[in-house]
């Protein structure tokens, strides 16, 4: 008899804190603005992001050939629509990207992309909810997203067609 007084009270407790909290939040006491601090919450939810690309990006190899073309398109993608955010070699650090909440990472500055290849496909094509990327395969095709995965996979390489390095340089384009 005495365990189930004790099982209840657990779960008393729990259903007691679980619409404390439900409360909490309903009634607005959490910040939605993208200028407040983040807390030990977002670091939680920024592996849980990590853990859930790794489980759903598809188990592939990038199917566009590692060319000077691939790289030359996938720059101009990346100039067009990742740079504002994601920095370039001329703008290391996109003060658009740092006023996201979470920041986004700075490809050319302190954050390079380290992804598997398929994770950066599954990010760019699905976007990451409650943060400023979108989900560019409403706007991509698949082979403009694998040329911009190529092309972070080589991102900072001093190797770069001179061509490619050139694009880079551009100043941001304005969304089409």
């Amino acid at each position: 008899m005495k365990v189930t007084w004790f099982v209840l009270g657990v779960v008393a407790t729990l259903v007691a804190l679980s619409a404390a909290a439900y409360i909490y939040m309903e009634q607005g006491f959490v910040s939605a603005g993208a200028d407040v601090q983040a807390g030990a919450l977002d670091g939680w939810l920024g592996s849980a992001m990590d853990a859930s690309t790794a489980r759903h990006a598809p188990k592939m190899s990038n199917p566009v050939a590692d060319t000077p073309d691939a790289l030359l398109a996938g720059a101009k993608i990346y100039g067009s629509r990742c740079s504002i955010c994601h920095g370039s070699p001329s703008d290391k650090e996109s003060m658009l990207g740092g006023s996201l909440n979470p920041p986004a990472p700075q490809f050319f500055g302190d954050d390079p992309p380290d992804m598997a290849e398929n994770e950066n496909y599954y990010i760019i094509k699905h976007g990451v909810r409650m943060t400023g990327m979108p989900a560019w395969g409403k706007l991509l095709g698949e082979e403009q997203i694998w040329q911009t995965v190529d092309l972070l996979k080589h991102i900072n390489d001093k190797n770069l067609p001179p061509e490619v390095k050139q694009e880079l340089q551009k100043p941001e384009a304005v969304l089409q």
